[in-house]
């Protein structure tokens, strides 16, 4: 019986392998791997990105179902202050969980958001936290449970805070919600005179920031610089900042000083 080189497999029907011939399947195999893998993870990408846009639409349409049932009023949009850190008239009903330390004793991860004034027009807790969200890497505080701020000057401690939904001037020009890098609290305090960031905005689709306006429009706004997107990469390491401080002016490019520029034109 003659037997096939070392170097030829056996194929059905009689044909054969030669190694050469593999070698070049796997090569191409491996191409066509190299190609796919980067498409399929902007699709997955892409996806998450459309998931928070569903979410903020249907967090507006609850807001609005808010100030239409209360007579125009604003939601409660305040920190819940120590011991317990919960405030059942806020539309965010607690701080987030792991955002204190100690942490905050809550019958339940999603307490926060189910605790909150606002649950009931936009119930899920998967609505206030964006699926693309990186898991924090701090022992010490696990923020996740949301990811969404209302705008400080609804309801909130910015500035000339507004009480009523009519005292909105330019509704397609105000923000209500914006996704966050990290939460932490419930309100995003931006004032007029603001040369740095209080809190960060997430830049996690794309190096966008995603947000809400009062007019029920949702948009994901591309940052035109790069240091939020540096704050977003750095939210998932054990010292990520979650509050921003006068020493990030040094760190921010005059692209940087415009994407905050824009937002504070969102002021009502």
């Amino acid at each position: 019986m003659k037997t096939l080189p070392q170097h030829v497999l056996w194929k059905p029907g009689g044909a054969a392998f030669t190694l050469i011939e593999l070698l070049v399947v796997i090569a191409i195999i491996a191409i066509l791997a190299g190609m796919l893998l980067p498409a399929l993870s902007k699709a997955k990408a892409k996806a998450k990105g459309t998931a928070c846009t569903s979410n903020f639409k249907q967090l507006q349409l609850g807001f609005d179902l808010y100030t239409g049932e209360f007579a125009d009023k604003l939601p409660r949009n305040m920190n819940p202050p120590a011991p317990t850190y919960a405030d059942a008239n806020s539309w965010m009903g607690a701080t987030e969980y792991g955002s204190a330390n100690p942490s905050p004793v809550y019958p339940s991860p999603d307490y926060p958001i189910t605790n909150g004034t606002l649950y009931r027009y936009a119930p899920g807790p998967q609505l206030y936290r964006c699926p693309a969200q990186a898991k924090e890497a701090s022992t010490v505080f696990t923020h996740g449970t949301y990811s969404v701020c209302m705008n400080g000057k609804l309801g909130g401690a910015s500035q000339g805070a507004l009480s009523l939904a009519s005292q909105i001037q330019n509704p397609a020009n105000a923000f209500v919600f914006v996704d966050m890098k990290l939460a932490s609290h419930c309100q995003l305090i931006i004032n007029p005179a603001d040369t740095f960031w209080g809190k960060y905005p997430g830049a996690r689709h794309g190096n966008a920031g995603l947000f809400s306006f009062g007019d029920g429009h949702v948009s994901l706004e591309k940052w035109q610089g790069t240091f939020l997107l540096g704050q977003e990469k750095a939210a998932s390491q054990p010292a990520a900042a979650h509050y921003g401080a006068a020493a990030d002016t040094a760190l921010m490019s005059a692209a940087d000083v415009a994407d905050l520029t824009k937002v504070k034109g969102w002021l009502p």
